[in-house]
């Protein structure tokens, strides 16, 4: 790869969201945070239970909560697909974002449904290297990060916080990168979070990773969860935990 040195870039993603709306740019200076989201059934719930307001002017789903907090949803999974969305909300002004999702235990102790707030992540991803290349790992912003752990620890007393592995390919999660990650004291695998955290110190916005453990990947081999009853449940607490802390609904 050329070395970019982060030069100019061709495109914007405030030129490209004006010229998807015929000339304006959305503006959202009073929306204090963005959670995005992956699963779209929970967005719709979410959506749903606090009567939240669509959001037009973006190529994801989004929708507006008490006027700070708007959900976004509708991108797809992995680095590339993330970043380009947190682009486009960095471009209309928020200045905090929050990505939720599910993620990999590959710690010995994990457990299906374990809440985890990241405090790190190994960039095993591409999208990093187009932002700042030079460090092996990404970082969150402390402030938001401490902020999500001391709302989450009131109604999860046993949250964990720590690195995750950020990769591209979830098909190739092998025994010796796992073995090699352990011993760095990385507790969980997904597909978003490193490069997230490069956009943030990047584009110099805040933001944080709240992972819920969906599934284990293991040395003796894999144990979906996805769909387990407990863990769906313990999802959709975490996200209207976030939800009504954000906005201080009661």
């Amino acid at each position: 790869m050329i070395p970019e040195n982060n030069p100019t870039a061709i495109v914007s993603p405030g030129e490209f969201l004006t010229y998807l709306n015929n000339g304006q740019c959305p503006c959202l200076p009073q929306v204090k945070y963005s959670l995005m989201l992956y699963d779209y059934t929970l967005y719709k719930w979410l959506r749903d239970k606090y009567r939240a307001e669509k959001v037009g002017g973006f190529t994801t789903s989004c929708a507006l909560i008490n006027r700070k907090l708007l959900l976004c949803c509708g991108f797809g999974i992995g680095s590339p697909a993330a970043v380009a969305a947190a682009e486009e909300l960095i471009a209309a002004g928020i200045k905090r974002i929050i990505s939720f999702g599910t993620a990999g235990g590959i710690a010995p102790d994990a457990g299906l449904g374990d809440v985890m707030v990241c405090n790190g992540a190994l960039k095993d991803e591409g999208t990093s290297a187009h932002y700042i290349p030079e460090e092996r790992y990404s970082y969150p912003a402390v402030a938001l990060t401490r902020e999500m752990e001391g709302h989450l620890r009131k109604e999860f007393p046993d949250l964990k916080t720590g690195k995750t592995w950020t990769t591209d390919a979830p098909y190739r999660e092998t025994t010796e990168k796992l073995l090699q990650f352990l011993d760095e004291d990385i507790l969980t695998v997904e597909m978003e979070a490193s490069a997230l955290f490069t956009l943030g110190s990047f584009r110099n916005v805040e933001v944080a990773v709240v992972l819920v453990t969906g599934d284990l990947v293991l040395p003796e081999g894999w144990i979906p969860g996805f769909m387990n009853e407990n863990v769906v449940k313990i999802v959709e607490k975490v996200t209207s935990a976030m939800v009504e802390s954000l906005v201080e609904i009661r």
